[in-house]
């Protein structure tokens, strides 16, 4: 999509890129020399496939240990058309994984709960790259609902500002999660964003864009309720024109508590724990 105006001397309108897991567009102006003025919005072409490695590593250390998990895996992103409502379809295909755990310096023999090789995940998104909805396309073991689902594909997809905005600008989502009645939500914060700039990268013209979240978390895991913070940092770079991701990194950490209560004896205990957690993903040419 390309556009030009005018308005005082000569505002053009350049080029457009999505900013998600596959595509967004970006649309760019040049005023001068040194401002830049954009308008984002999610929409990649139909039927369009990208391949990616992905690389994540999860450092937990608990009292008393600490244990690494390692995988790799190959993604296919295919844009699937829309639904009546112009949303976007993602489709997530896994290739090859491999996974290792490292527990307190002893390789372990392991096998990851949930078996996403060969599977594939549906999201439904938004033209401001809100993911309205997930679903797995057939049975995917060890994936225990809809929340998993979409911890699975958030990172691919960057939220995106309702108007036009300047390089360096910055802009808010707010982040609530898993409202129950009389309790805390599963989590609660803040992602902000900004335009950091456009370059050039392997080649490809790509828009880079930053995010910090914050949030307080009061979630289920299978080893109890994790309360405590989250912090986490996001850059994506995004191609322009055709809008797919180039590069993408992710480092999320998490402190807080574990709490478990004994059925039997109705104790509660409580373990800290701390979790960094990096995800990157680089487009394969």
């Amino acid at each position: 999509m390309v556009r030009c105006m005018r308005h005082g001397s000569a505002r053009i309108l350049v080029a457009c890129a999505l900013v998600s897991i596959a595509a967004g567009a970006v649309a760019f102006a040049a005023f001068g020399q040194d401002k830049r003025e954009c308008q984002l919005c999610f929409a990649p072409p139909d039927s369009a496939v990208f391949h990616y490695k992905i690389f994540s590593q999860d450092d937990q250390s608990f009292r008393g240990g600490s244990a690494t998990l390692n995988q790799t895996a190959e993604i296919d992103l295919k844009m699937s058309g829309r639904d009546e409502d112009g949303n976007t379809i993602a489709d997530i295909k896994f290739g090859k994984l491999t996974s290792s755990l490292v527990s307190n310096n002893q390789l372990m023999e392991w096998e990851p709960p949930a078996k996403l090789e060969g599977r594939t995940i549906r999201a439904f998104v938004s033209r401001k790259g809100k993911i309205v909805d997930v679903k797995a396309l057939g049975n995917i073991p060890g994936i225990g609902g809809s929340r998993e689902l979409l911890e699975i594909v958030e990172p691919w997809f960057v939220r995106l500002p309702d108007s036009s905005f300047a390089v360096g600008d910055t802009w808010t989502r707010e982040i609530l999660e898993g409202v129950k009645e009389g309790q805390e939500p599963d989590r609660a914060g803040r992602a902000v964003y900004t335009l950091k700039k456009l370059e050039k990268k392997g080649g490809i013209e790509v828009a880079v864009i930053e995010a910090k979240i914050n949030a307080k978390l009061n979630r289920e895991t299978p080893v109890g309720i994790l309360v405590g913070t989250e912090k986490t940092d996001l850059k994506a770079s995004v191609a322009i024109g055709s809008g797919h991701i180039v590069e993408l990194k992710r480092v999320m950490e998490v402190k807080g508590d574990v709490i478990a209560r004994d059925e039997l004896t109705n104790k509660e205990t409580k373990r800290e724990t701390a979790i960094v957690s990096t995800y990157e993903a680089k487009l394969q040419k």
